[in-house]
């Protein structure tokens, strides 16, 4: 199965692979955020995971494996620099690509952690239980209350009533369950060459006190910028957090 949904400007010298938040497709990054209005001078590359968009779900018990199931369709892309740009659990698969294969040294990491902790991992295990005893309902809560702040779903009530919808309707539950497990076992590593551009909201509760710290485990060096009053998707009508990013790859 084609991870590759879509590709815009190929001629771009720069190419830009978007890796999307757990239970969301590309249309966050076209739909949602338009981010193709900002990045039209290269190539951007969007993509979905297996089982999503009513594809076949395939068994990978990794980030690791996951990766190189992507690379295997990358390199049939032309050679040029490419860039990962994850959000929340795409973050950690584009520092895992990023790690394994080399393909620049820049990356960007969106309300995303570097690996997890026994905080992180008891929310996994709620979430996991709710999707083992098929409470679409409650997984959609936890997920819309945990990645939105107050204010955004004030402006939407709907979120959570909309995300069940979409779970239900396309049977994502052994897939968000391999998603969760990827997480679990996203322990400490090291990725030497990427000075990665970090983006995080203060209204996020991935992010804690020892986010730096966590951050310096893993990389030698990065720029991190905390946006206030943003949350889990900080680039959520945060024009500023997007410039931030066309300053870093220009």
């Amino acid at each position: 199965m084609s991870m590759i949904t879509d590709i815009h400007n190929p001629s771009g010298e720069i190419r830009l692979i978007f890796f999307n938040p757990l239970g969301m497709t590309s249309e966050y990054w076209l739909k949602d955020l338009k981010i193709q209005e900002h990045f039209n001078h290269l190539e951007l590359v969007f993509t979905d995971y297996p089982g999503y968009v009513k594809t076949a779900h395939i068994s990978l018990d990794s980030f690791e494996e996951l990766a190189s199931y992507f690379y295997q369709e990358y390199t049939l892309l032309p050679p040029k620099e490419s860039i990962c740009v994850g959000a929340s659990y795409g973050g950690n698969l584009a520092a895992k690509f990023t790690q394994l294969y080399d393909t620049s040294k820049k990356l960007i990491l969106i309300g995303s952690i570097p690996y997890g902790d026994s905080s992180d991992k008891e929310f996994y295990n709620t979430l996991k239980e709710t999707l083992h005893q098929n409470k679409l309902f409650d997984f959609s809560k936890y997920l819309i209350d945990f990645s939105y702040t107050e204010d955004e779903k004030n402006e939407n009530p709907f979120l959570t009533l909309m995300f069940f919808t979409y779970l239900k309707n396309n049977g994502l539950n052994r897939t968000l369950l391999q998603q969760i497990q990827h997480l679990e076992g996203n322990n400490k590593y090291k990725i030497q060459r990427a000075d990665p551009l970090i983006l995080i909201g203060t209204k996020d509760p991935l992010i804690r006190s020892d986010y730096r710290d966590k951050c310096s485990d893993v990389f030698e060096n990065y720029t991190l910028y905390v946006h206030e009053n943003h949350g889990h998707f900080t680039l959520n009508n945060n024009y500023k957090a997007i410039q931030q990013i066309v300053k870093y790859i220009n």
